[in-house]
């Protein structure tokens, strides 16, 4: 015996939904990561607070904080060009120019997770570790926590743009990548006043 289809039996049909399902799962995931990044930078200020003036990197060693101000630069740069990647997606015939952007975001997002992971093999050799401290093991937390998100969002964007480019990314996908992309972005300068300028 066939079944009725909702459009035979009167039904109305099923209307596209005003958020993409995506979106809100990227924006549950957000919420769960601001509450975890308010607790690092809460621990952050508890320990400092406690320790008086023993809150400083171990020995001789300086953070790099120019070198870091211009990885901040690139990660701004790449919300930028994250944010008109996703506007123009959203125009068939900008197409090519979307993922043009895409494409420049993963890089400088990965440019950051280099530079990042040079300025870490630096620090070590200076001998900063987390074994030498409490600014240092805090630090490492709290940078490292960061810089593997943005690792991670580098893969999941190079996945994407596969899919961009084989024609197969939906709306609702590209704007859940931006969501979380700029989540990372905007976090990154809270961190970067808060442990380097401490």
């Amino acid at each position: 015996m066939a079944t009725m289809t909702g459009v035979a039996r009167g039904l109305p049909e099923r209307r596209p939904p005003v958020v993409p399902n995506a979106v809100i799962g990227t924006l549950v995931l957000v919420l769960t990561e601001v509450m975890y990044f308010c607790s690092l930078i809460s621990s952050f200020n508890v320990i400092k607070a406690q320790l008086f003036g023993n809150w400083a990197p171990p020995g001789d060693v300086r953070l790099p904080i120019a070198a870091t101000a211009f990885n901040t630069a690139l990660l701004l740069a790449s919300g930028v060009t994250m944010w008109l990647a996703n506007r123009a997606y959203k125009v068939p015939s900008k197409r090519t120019l979307a993922q043009l952007l895409f494409g420049l975001t993963i890089t400088l997002g990965a440019c950051f997770v280099g530079f990042q992971g040079y300025e870490w093999v630096k620090l070590i050799k200076y001998g900063m570790t987390m074994q030498s401290g409490i600014f240092a093991a805090t630090f490492f937390l709290i940078i490292g926590s960061h810089a593997a998100h943005v690792a991670a969002a580098v893969l999941v964007m190079a996945y994407l743009y596969i899919r961009m480019v084989r024609g197969k990314l939906s709306q609702g996908g590209m704007q859940a990548m931006q969501l979380f992309w700029l989540f990372v972005v905007a976090v990154w300068p809270v961190l970067y006043r808060l442990v380097y300028f401490s």
